[in-house]
């Protein structure tokens, strides 16, 4: 099929450490017992439309009680809503996490936390408070406590570690009125606060690597895409391209917490120019009374099902200058959605009206089957497309 080049970026691929969380449209060490291929593998369920985010299945505490947790590659801090007690929660699948642990202010990951105005940090026996602040407005604040994780548990051996994450006593909703039905945020950046930098530190996985296969889910409760941290054997299909440092300007960032993907106004306005000359040519009209997202297009009868979809609506394509010919294909299922109303409705925002500058974001739309890797020690993004219910 006939592929529209969208634009070139000249910048490589960033993976954000605390830019663009959540932007939703609505020290000791252990022996390890390690899987033979030095992954651990979590299972990973939700969806793009209509709950709008995608999260890892964890199970923390002696008792190893279920939590789900969004992914957010733009996130250092993992943390989740507790009852310490709680002053404001959000509505979440699982009950509150009841903390054991409240580590000070010497504990050496605290430096890494932003501290709440109320909880400085002066006395290094005081407890250690967090406030994360997200780029809509939405925040948590808590502390960060100690704990077991079932880490990897599809693993064949999964491991039992004691790992530091935060725990959330106030959850406040951004500017946006969604607000994702989950337990908590799984902080996926290469920091070394993050749940896989403790686990590099302690030697439960040889290198600093994180991928994410990404299924959409209907039913609630569904969890057939993974998460894995560490490499072992990666497919060779994979397409690389190089990270940036976070100091650079860039152009291009991918971002798991992100349900769909950003573009500046100029790009966006190249991608509607090129679709609605496609919908023309099927004899699909603009849909403006479908609110779900900005640019709806509507057939003869309502979609059902994607691959009627991709009948009428041509891939697009992204290229990278820096890394000789690798493209980023984005067929309809990269960035199209079927709305409630069974019209196709475009997953590409415009970034430029929420402040992203002439950045562009690749959020989850982008990913749905589709291996991502995220390799924090080479310094580069891989991707390739694969049936996500079959794990590495």
């Amino acid at each position: 099929m006939e592929r529209r080049m969208l634009f070139s970026l000249a910048c490589a691929l960033f993976c954000s450490s605390e830019l663009t969380h959540g932007i939703s449209y609505f020290e000791e060490k252990n022996n390890y017992n390690n899987t033979e291929e030095n992954r651990v593998v979590f299972a990973v369920g939700g969806n793009v439309y209509p709950d709008g985010h995608f999260y890892a299945v964890v199970h923390i505490g002696p008792q190893l009680k279920t939590y789900f947790l969004d992914l957010d590659t733009g996130s250092d801090l993992t943390w989740v809503q507790c009852d310490a007690p709680c002053v404001h929660c959000r509505p979440a699948p699982h009950p509150l996490y009841k903390p054991i642990n409240r580590m000070s202010c010497n504990e050496p990951l605290c430096d890494l936390v932003e501290h709440p105005r109320q909880h400085p940090c002066h006395n290094p026996a005081d407890e250690c408070h967090y406030q994360v602040k997200y780029v809509d407005g939405g925040s948590s604040t808590g502390f960060l406590t100690l704990d077991t994780f079932l880490v990897g548990s599809q693993a064949r051996h999964p491991l039992v570690n004691p790992l530091i994450f935060g725990c959330g006593y106030d959850q406040r909703v951004g500017s946006e009125s969604h607000s994702p039905y989950v337990d908590g945020v799984l902080g996926l950046s290469s920091s070394q606060l993050s749940i896989l930098s403790q686990l590099r530190n302690k030697g439960g996985v040889a290198r600093n690597v994180i991928g994410h296969c990404l299924l959409d889910h209907i039913r609630r409760g569904d969890a057939d895409g993974f998460l894995f941290f560490g490499d072992g054997a990666l497919p060779p299909s994979l397409q690389w391209v190089p990270m940036s440092p976070p100091y650079e300007r860039l152009q291009l960032i991918l971002d798991s917490g992100s349900t769909f993907t950003y573009f500046n106004s100029h790009a966006l306005e190249a991608v509607v120019t090129l679709i609605n000359k496609d919908a023309a040519e099927s004899a699909l009209k603009p849909a403006p009374e479908d609110k779900t997202l900005p640019y709806c297009w509507k057939g003869r009868a309502p979609f059902r099902y994607m691959a009627e979809v991709e009948r009428f609506f041509k891939p697009l394509a992204l290229r990278f200058p820096n890394a000789a010919n690798v493209e980023m294909e984005m067929p309809a299922k990269s960035h199209l959605i079927i709305s409630s109303h069974g019209n196709a409705c475009l997953g590409i925002l415009n970034g430029t009206e929420i402040g992203l500058g002439d950045q562009n974001i690749i959020g989850d739309i982008s990913f749905r089957e589709r291996l991502v890797v995220y390799d924090n020690e080479s310094k580069r993004i891989g991707w390739t497309f694969r049936d996500c219910k079959r794990q590495l």
